[in-house]
């Protein structure tokens, strides 16, 4: 299966997508590059999969015989009917698409859509199911914008190929323009990228994967996006707190407000000043309202706690095959307390830079004491990090 695609498969997620993605567009982006990036959405993707399509990639990806006899009654012999008001409409034949809500339905689909990447000649590609980007850098804004136009050829092919549709809608398909304010201000008029003759819309913020990507990666207006959520919902909690014990107000604030400031993940580990005296304000008014004896975690230590174990994971090896050998431990003769416990720190020359994951998860990961880097076990180092963090 292709790495780029992080959709409904084991130790991959939309922040892992997320992470990639904006690392990769942080290290061009600090060695003075820019970068182009055009975020595809397909009209009804999983509706419009043709089943005779389908068993023959399924085939190419060595599926045979009595395997694929069960795949091809699976998906045949299908039929839709529409109920409403106490009528029912005639039962119609189901030619294609794979069946939503199914366990197989998504397997299916990124099945059949994992040879995209193999029809694009320039650009780099992150997938998660039917969400796409595609993007290019270099320091001239002609090239970047030829090798797009290049590349959104070929995959006009191969939609049309594939029965596939791609949403030319403004807030769908759209591209971007990634680059430092100065570079941005001189070229950003130039950039244009189009789909059959069809012009992309030119945006300066997308929301991608649940988070809104600026042309900066500041993740300013993403962090004021999910700031509005949390204080909308702790003004709901406030007003039905009279109805609720402690601890089932703590447990409501854990699992449906927290997330929403975690969310991003190892994609932006870095806040402003003033952002994180957001965050203690967030606390502090749940305190007010839960009570002032609850345990609750300050959020910027869980998301810290968080990189914590992700570095770990990829020290590890044991998330996906993308961040293998994404951080390096200092290793050396000369005996010393942190020989082979700390990680090296990649050579940054912007500040855009430092906000990476790959610079940024390293640095919090080294900040954490020598006794918790040391330890062998995951399980315990897990722990360890808890209690650090709390």
């Amino acid at each position: 299966m292709n790495n780029n695609q992080f959709g409904f498969r084991p130790k991959r997620s939309t922040k892992a997508a997320a992470t990639i993605l904006t690392d990769d567009i942080r290290n061009c982006l600090n060695d003075g590059k820019m970068v182009g990036a055009i975020f595809v959405d397909l009209s009804k993707a999983f509706d419009t999969i043709g089943h005779d399509l389908l068993l023959r990639k399924l085939q190419q990806h060595g599926i045979f015989g009595d395997e694929l006899a069960w795949f091809t009654d699976y998906l045949f012999n299908r039929s839709q009917v529409v109920h409403m008001n106490g009528v029912s409409s005639q039962y119609k034949a189901v030619n294609c698409g794979v069946p939503q809500g199914s366990i197989l339905g998504p397997l299916l689909f990124i099945v059949f859509i994992n040879d995209l990447s193999d029809h694009l000649e320039n650009s780099k590609i992150v997938m998660y199911a039917d969400d796409t980007v595609i993007y290019f850098s270099n320091n001239d804004i002609s090239i970047i914008e030829s090798s797009l136009n290049k590349d959104l050829c070929n995959l006009a092919d191969y939609f049309d190929d594939n029965e596939l549709i791609i949403n030319l809608k403004k807030g769908k398909t759209e591209s971007m323009l990634f680059g430092t304010a100065k570079r941005l201000s001189l070229n950003k008029n130039d950039f244009n990228v189009s789909y059959r003759q069809h012009l992309i819309s030119f945006v300066d913020k997308y929301k991608y994967l649940g988070n809104i990507l600026d042309n900066h990666l500041t993740f300013s207006n993403n962090f004021d996006m999910f700031y509005s959520k949390t204080t909308t919902r702790l003004s709901l909690l406030y007003k039905v707190r009279p109805y609720l014990t402690d601890e089932a107000a703590e447990k409501i604030y854990k699992m449906m407000i927290i997330p929403l400031l975690t969310y991003t993940g190892t994609a932006s580990l870095s806040f402003t000043s003033t952002q994180l005296n957001k965050l203690k304000s967030i606390e502090n008014r749940a305190k007010q309202i839960i009570s002032s004896n609850a345990p609750l975690p300050k959020i910027y230590s869980l998301i810290k706690r968080e990189a914590c174990i992700f570095v770990r994971k990829c020290l590890d090896s044991s998330t996906c095959e993308n961040f293998n050998n994404y951080f390096d431990l200092f290793k050396h003769n000369i005996r010393t307390r942190n020989n082979g416990y700390q990680l090296k720190l990649p050579k940054i020359k912007l500040v855009i830079g430092k906000k990476a994951f790959r610079f940024l998860g390293a640095k919090i990961y080294n900040e954490l004491p020598l006794e918790i880097r040391k330890t062998s076990d995951f399980e315990e180092f897990s722990n360890l990090t808890k209690q650090h963090f709390n």
